[in-house]
C-alpha cells in the first residue's frame, strides 16, 4: 500500500507540474475544469466526455459533464493562449533533425444528425464518402520511438471560419517555425505535394520532405524530369540501405523547381516487390550515401507516428466523441493534444517506462515496436487507482 501511494504521488506531482504553464494562460473557471477534464481523458481512456466526468465525480455524473460541456462551448473563452503555451512546451524538443510529422486524419461521424457543420470526408477505413470532420495533426518523432503531440486542428468545409485547408498548415507551421528558430524536418505525404506548399516552406527557409506525384514538374539541369519513362530518369539504383531496408534501392539527384532558384534534392526509392518507385523531394542538400539513407530512414519512420493515429482511434475511441457545438469540438481536441502530452512528458525516465508496461499487465511473446499502448494502459491504471481511492476516502 505504501509503495502504490509513492508512485501515486510521484505521477500527480508530475502532472501537477505539467499543467502548470497551461494553468498560468487560464481564468479560474477554465484552471478547475482542464485539470479535471484532462484526468478524465486518462483514466477512462475515453473521448466521451460522459465517461470522463464518472471518472472525476460519479455521484454528480450529469452535473460534471454538463459542466465539462458549458466551459468547452463557453464564448468567452479564448484558448489562444493555451495553444500557444502548448507550442512553447513543445518546441524546446525540436532539434535540428527533428520529425515533424504533418497528417490530414478523418473523423467520420456517419450517424451523426445534430453536429455543427458536418462535411463531407473520406472515411480511411471504409474507403468511402461519409460525414464527419477533417483534423490536421502535427506531430514530433522524439529518439527512442517516442511521439510528441503538437497540435490537432479540427476543420470543416461547411464552418464559417473556414478558408482552406493550406491556410490552416501554413498558420500551425509558421508558428512552430518561430518558436523553434527554423529547426525540424516536415514530412508531409502526397497530400503536400503543391506549389503553394513549396513555396511557403521555400519562403520560411524551412526544411521539408515531400512525397510527390509521378506528374510533378521538376528540371535536372535545365530539363523536365520525366517521370513515366524510367529509363529516362536521372538515376541508376545501385545503393541499397544494407540491414535496415534490405529490400530497397535508391538515389538522388539535384532538381530545380520551375521559377523557383533554390536547389532541391529528388530522392527515389524503390522496393524490389513493388514495380511503382516512390519519389521524395527534399530541401536538404544530399552529397553522400550517408545523408540519403538518414532522409530516407526519416520517411519510413513517419510510418510509426501513422500507427500513434491508430492507437488514438482504437484506444481513446477518437470517433466516438457526442458534441455538438463545433467550437466545443475543436476545443476538445487541443485538449486531448495536451493530455497525450503527458504521457510524452512521463515517459521521459526510464524508470516510468518500465512501471507503465508493469502496470499494463500486458506481457506479450513478441517484440513490440509500438509500446504506446501499454504505456497509456498502465497510465490509465494509475489514474483510475487514485480516483477510486479518493472515491472510498482512503487518500
Amino acid at each position: 500500500m505504501k509503495l502504490s501511494m509513492k508512485i501515486i504521488d510521484q505521477t500527480r506531482n508530475e502532472f501537477n507540474q505539467y499543467l502548470q504553464p497551461y494553468l498560468a494562460v487560464l481564468d479560474k473557471p477554465r484552471q478547475k475544469v482542464l485539470p479535471e477534464l484532462i484526468e478524465g481523458i486518462l483514466s477512462s481512456g475515453s473521448c466521451l466526455i460522459a465517461e470522463s466526468a464518472r471518472q472525476i465525480d460519479p455521484l454528480h455524473l450529469e452535473t460534471t459533464e454538463r459542466r465539462f460541456l458549458r466551459t468547452l462551448e463557453s464564448p468567452y473563452w479564448d484558448e489562444t493562449n493555451l495553444w500557444i503555451a502548448h507550442l512553447k512546451q513543445t518546441a524546446v524538443s525540436i532539434q535540428e533533425n527533428t520529425l515533424v510529422t504533418v497528417d490530414i486524419t478523418d473523423l467520420a461521424k456517419p450517424h451523426a444528425q445534430k453536429m455543427e457543420a458536418l462535411a463531407t470526408v473520406r472515411d480511411g477505413s471504409k474507403k468511402e464518402l461519409t460525414k464527419g470532420y477533417w483534423m490536421l495533426s502535427m506531430t514530433a518523432a522524439l529518439p527512442g520511438r517516442k511521439i510528441l503531440p503538437l497540435t490537432h486542428e479540427v476543420f470543416s468545409q461547411e464552418s464559417d471560419e473556414f478558408k482552406s485547408q493550406n491556410h490552416i498548415l501554413f498558420f500551425w507551421a509558421e508558428c512552430l517555425l518561430y518558436l523553434t528558430r527554423r529547426k525540424g524536418i516536415f514530412v508531409i505525404d502526397r497530400g503536400g505535394d503543391g506549389d503553394p506548399t513549396f513555396n511557403f516552406f521555400l519562403d520560411q527557409k524551412a526544411d521539408f520532405l515531400i512525397r510527390i506525384n509521378s506528374n510533378r514538374l521538376l528540371l535536372n539541369e535545365g530539363i523536365p524530369v520525366t517521370f513515366s519513362i524510367p529509363s529516362r530518369l536521372p538515376f541508376n539504383l545501385r545503393k541499397t540501405l544494407g540491414k535496415r531496408h534490405p529490400n530497397i534501392s535508391f538515389d538522388w539527384q539535384s532538381v530545380k523547381l520551375p521559377h523557383q532558384e533554390e536547389s532541391l534534392t529528388l530522392l527515389m526509392i524503390r522496393n524490389f516487390k513493388d514495380r511503382q518507385p516512390i519519389f521524395l523531394l527534399t530541401s536538404r542538400a544530399v552529397c553522400t550515401f550517408k545523408d540519403a539513407a538518414i532522409l530516407i530512414d526519416a520517411y519510413f519512420e513517419r510510418w510509426q507516428i501513422e500507427e500513434s493515429f491508430r492507437f488514438l482511434k482504437q484506444q481513446l475511441r477518437l470517433e466516438k466523441f457526442l458534441i455538438r457545438n463545433f467550437r466545443a469540438i475543436q476545443r476538445f481536441f487541443f485538449i486531448l493534444c495536451i493530455a497525450w502530452g503527458f504521457l510524452a512528458r512521463f515517459l521521459r525516465l526510464k524508470h516510468f517506462q518500465k512501471l507503465l508496461e508493469w502496470l499494463s499487465f500486458s506481457f506479450p511473446k513478441k517484440k513490440i515496436k509500438f509500446f504506446y499502448y501499454q504505456w497509456f494502459r498502465g497510465l490509465q491504471f494509475l489514474f483510475t487507482l487514485f480516483h477510486t481511492l479518493l472515491f472510498l476516502e482512503v487518500i
